[in-house]
């Protein structure tokens, strides 16, 4: 495979501890906003309850005799969101995944290859275009490959790995980014019927406006990729990104069209650290708007990056907005 650009090189990682920091590179931490936008929010955890289930419990159970007085009169299973202690979050884990996402599909392609890996089953070169993946493909297809996804070489850690890996970690490799919970701060949520197709059900569903906050740390990153995670959250551009399940198309809510998973995160406070003469790290506050604009313009210069819109004629969203309207 022809490979003229150093630009595209994969990463000569040499193994290091990624826990201690490095004078030469950034490590810091950033406290975020994340607010739902245009629609709601769904993350599901596979769970499911009944949405007159009785709360009494002993030791942690729930009384076997309740449940057999009362199941006739339990409702209908409720699809959970995921929560903690009664509240709603959006999990480190769903966070970084889709921020690890988006970064994967801002790099260009160039001479039949692209900078970051791709973990996705393969055919003859391209990612099927299957019922399964073709709004996602619609949304992050590359029009130089019709539409579909190219082939990426696959990394082979912890020596040899793209600077996607290298930022967010892969098999025997520690990631250099982790998030935390966002726990929702304010807004509301509830059961709502949702309707796709011929299917229904009743879902806990995080309405428009509500927000969560969330931190993540980053160790040791260069300024380009401290830019690529700032890209990856679109705090250069304050436009939402997609997270969560039905993020991919309308649906009918209690009988209105509406659109889902439209997260706008905002960066509210940010630090790097620095290592003074004791070698303990002190932390300094930056200027937001500095940061994101210096680290995004080094990682345009760095990379071959691509113009990415995930709601680009996306009509359904204007559907929604116009049905919520009459």
């Amino acid at each position: 495979m022809r490979r003229t650009d150093d630009s595209l090189k994969v990463v000569k990682e040499i193994p290091q501890s990624r826990d201690r920091i490095n004078r030469n590179l950034l490590s810091g931490r950033l406290k975020l906003k994340a607010t739902v936008e245009g629609g709601f929010l769904f993350v599901g955890t596979g769970r499911r309850t009944f949405s007159n289930l009785p709360k009494v419990k002993v030791g942690g159970r729930l009384l076997k005799q309740v449940v057999d007085e009362l199941c006739s009169k339990m409702g209908e299973l409720v699809e959970e969101h995921a929560s903690l202690d009664g509240r709603p979050v959006i999990p480190g884990s769903t966070l970084k995944g889709a921020v690890r996402s988006r970064v994967e599909h801002l790099f260009s392609p160039f001479n039949g290859s692209i900078q970051a890996c791709y973990s996705v089953s393969r055919i003859r070169g391209m990612v099927r275009a299957s019922r399964m993946n073709a709004r996602h493909l619609k949304r992050y297809g590359y029009e130089e490959y019709e539409g579909s996804i190219p082939e990426r070489e696959r990394c082979n850690p912890p020596d040899r790995v793209c600077v996607v890996c290298d930022m967010f970690g892969a098999m025997s490799l520690a990631s250099k980014v982790n998030f935390t919970d966002a726990v929702m701060e304010d807004g509301n949520y509830g059961s709502k019927r949702i309707r796709f197709n011929s299917k229904e059900g009743v879902y806990i569903l995080v309405e428009e406006g509500s927000t969560f906050t969330f931190t993540v740390s980053f160790t040791n990153l260069t300024w380009e990729q401290l830019g690529l995670l700032f890209m990856g959250m679109r705090l250069h551009e304050g436009k939402p990104m997609l997270i969560g399940r039905f993020k991919y198309a309308a649906r009918k809510v209690d009988g209105e069209q509406t659109a889902f998973g439209r997260v706008k995160i905002s960066l509210l406070e940010a630090y790097t650290y620095t290592c003074g003469k004791s070698g303990i790290p002190e932390e300094e506050e930056k200027d937001i708007e500095g940061l994101i604009g210096e680290a995004v313009k080094k990682a345009k210069e760095k990379f071959r990056l691509r113009e990415l819109d995930e709601e680009e004629d996306d009509g359904e969203r204007e559907k929604a907005r116009g049905s919520r309207g009459t």
